[in-house]
């Protein structure tokens, strides 16, 4: 919506009526609120604007004006039929009434999303990564959760300190966004969430499909609230409402869809040893970061065409992404890759040292022969069941792993990593996080950063990777929010509500 108007009416009882439709003009059309007992008990009491649009929360006789070249609207009497002007254009950014600092706190004036705003209904890790990453580089991040908090605020390992109790969990996504509190299945938390909703540029949710459609909020309805609005989602097997599925959608979690994708087929010994997780939420991390591009593409389009879109990613599809090789192989060749070795080049993977494993990676001739040499067995780069890569596949077991290991199982892992490297043989170290913690790259190139958890206080984390020239994202140090830290800021700066409306909406399980 280029500029709109918005008739809010918000009461403490499950009569009051939610927001009227906007019409796109320069001009802001305000009805007249009722003041009937019937239909309210207690309006809100002031008047904000944002980005051109006047937004009424006063009593039936008022007028708002507002301006984008200053950071404050005004009230005054009216008639009954009271129409305020906004002489903002849709391009403008300004937030009238609104002093907030708290969601800018660690961000950079290069930050390139600064001017987007972002209600997330996101929880656990897949969703939470896109909005972490939109906070990231500057957007205001609103992260609604349920009274009681969402599962990563008790799933997990719990930390207890004089300061309070908190969970490991809840550190990892949760970064540079703002914790409102929000019932959705009460009618004083929809009018809350739908006010929100007007005057974002994104929705981000990883419910299971069909979750939030049932609360009310099918993707009809979130555009007749905000037609510019990027509705992005991510879940189990995608929304079948844009891409039709005979398919059931059962709770998906980043285990279970690298195992239907076939990922954790490829992790094991093979044999009679079962197949590996990863350790973590391998498939969560990577459809989160697709639905981060896909929000941005969509922003992008939106800009230059008024309307919003919506970005759908399935866990399924991701994992399916990241199996490419295997299921190239399976549709080229007919061969199902099997767990633990990759098929098509030897060496290529970890061996054993005295304290731990190195990896190797040989592609070309050239760098065989260097670790036929380097570890002792000139012979085997000559070897006929050893001349490509796939042939080495087939022999590693038998003639490849014992030959390399009889050198490197002398050696600490750092040292042959370094004579590997030397001779032109890619080559690392496993390392444990205790040793990444440590890594110098990591350093210069900005991958840690400082964030402050209420309860256990400064923490050093991993940060963002994406580096974009000239467009920094957010500083040193960034908060990670307590249950509801800023749902009275937001509710009263945002959407101005007083704070006797607040309490009565506590009061009644709205917040």
């Amino acid at each position: 919506m280029d500029s709109a108007a918005w008739t809010y009416r918000a009461s403490t009882s499950s009569t009051s009526e939610n927001p009227g439709e906007g019409h796109g003009s320069t001009w802001c059309d305000i009805s007249p609120v009722s003041s009937s007992p019937s239909t309210r008990t207690k309006a809100m009491s002031s008047i904000t604007c944002w980005r051109g649009r006047g937004r009424w929360v006063g009593g039936p006789s008022a007028r708002v004006t507002c301006s984008s070249s200053s950071r404050g609207c005004s009230t005054a009497p009216s008639s009954p039929d009271p129409r305020a002007r906004c002489s903002s254009r849709s391009t403008t950014t300004s937030r009238c009434s609104s002093s907030r600092t708290t969601s800018t706190e660690g961000v950079t004036a290069g930050a390139a999303l600064r001017d987007v705003k972002v209600v997330d209904l996101t929880q656990i890790v897949s969703g939470a990564v896109t909005t972490m990453l939109l906070a990231d580089f500057g957007a205001d991040v609103v992260k609604i959760e349920p009274p009681d908090g969402e599962p990563y605020r008790s799933a997990g390992h719990a930390i207890q300190t004089e300061r309070g109790l908190t969970n490991l969990n809840i550190m990892r996504f949760s970064r540079g966004k703002r914790s409102v509190t929000l019932n959705l299945k009460s009618q004083g938390g929809r009018d809350v969430f739908e006010q929100l909703l007007a005057d974002a540029d994104v929705l981000v949710e990883n419910f299971r499909a069909g979750v939030l459609a049932r609360l009310g909020y099918d993707a009809e309805r979130l555009r007749a609230l905000n037609p510019r609005l990027v509705y992005t989602t991510v879940s189990g097997f995608g929304h079948t409402d844009l891409y039709p599925s005979a398919g059931t959608d059962p709770p998906t979690y980043a285990i279970t869809a690298e195992a239907l994708g076939g990922l954790m087929h490829l992790c094991g010994g093979g044999g009679d040893d079962p197949p590996q997780w990863m350790g973590f939420a391998m498939t969560d991390i990577f459809a989160g970061t697709l639905a981060f591009a896909g929000t941005l593409m969509a922003l992008r389009e939106r800009d230059r065409t008024g309307r919003g879109r919506r970005v759908d990613i399935a866990m399924l599809d991701a994992a399916a992404m990241m199996n490419d090789l295997s299921m190239a192989m399976y549709s080229v060749l007919g061969e199902v890759a099997g767990p633990g070795q990759y098929s098509l080049q030897a060496p290529w993977g970890p061996y054993r040292t005295v304290d731990g494993f190195v990896a190797i990676a040989v592609l070309s001739p050239a760098q065989w022969t260097a670790l036929c040499d380097l570890v002792g067995h000139p012979d085997l780069a000559t070897d006929p069941r050893l001349t490509t890569g796939r042939d080495r596949a087939k022999h590693h077991d038998e003639l490849v792993r014992p030959a390399i290991e009889d050198w490197t199982a002398r050696q600490p892992k750092a040292a042959a990593s370094d004579r590997l490297l030397a001779r032109g043989i890619p080559s690392a170290p496993v390392n444990t996080a205790a040793d990444v913690m440590n890594l110098q790259r990591l350093a210069e190139r900005d991958m840690f950063i400082e964030v402050e958890e209420p309860v256990v206080g400064r923490k050093r984390l991993v940060g963002n990777p994406i580096k974009v020239e000239g467009l920094a994202n957010r500083g040193e140090s960034v908060r990670i929010p307590r249950l509801g830290e800023h749902t009275e800021e937001v509710l009263s700066e945002e959407l101005g509500y007083s704070r006797e409306l607040i309490s009565q909406l506590r009061d009644v399980g709205a917040l």
